[in-house]
């Protein structure tokens, strides 16, 4: 049966609350890579870390072909931007 669809680019304003898990006191580093690797995020938001941190994971991502954008939330002042090719019904 054939169909066709249409899409459009949508700007969508999401207000949420943030919940803080301190995965650096949880989890060692090495749990912290094989659980980034097995789930695979599309977005990884990385609230209140060093900037050090975050380059470390954005490394480990392009080395172990982890395809995850990670990007620093650090002033919650500011949105927080990131796409999704999810579908809206």
């Amino acid at each position: 049966m054939p169909f066709s669809y249409t899409s459009k680019p949508t700007n969508v304003e999401i207000n949420c609350a943030v919940s803080y898990l301190p995965f650096e006191g949880r989890i060692d580093r090495v749990t912290f890579e094989l659980l980034l690797h097995k789930a695979q995020p599309k977005e990884l938001i990385m609230i209140n870390s060093a900037s050090s941190k975050i380059k470390h994971v954005q490394l480990y991502c392009a080395a172990n072909n982890v395809n995850t954008h990670v990007q620093q939330a650090s002033d919650s002042s500011k949105p927080i931007r990131f796409n999704s090719q999810a579908a809206l019904k």
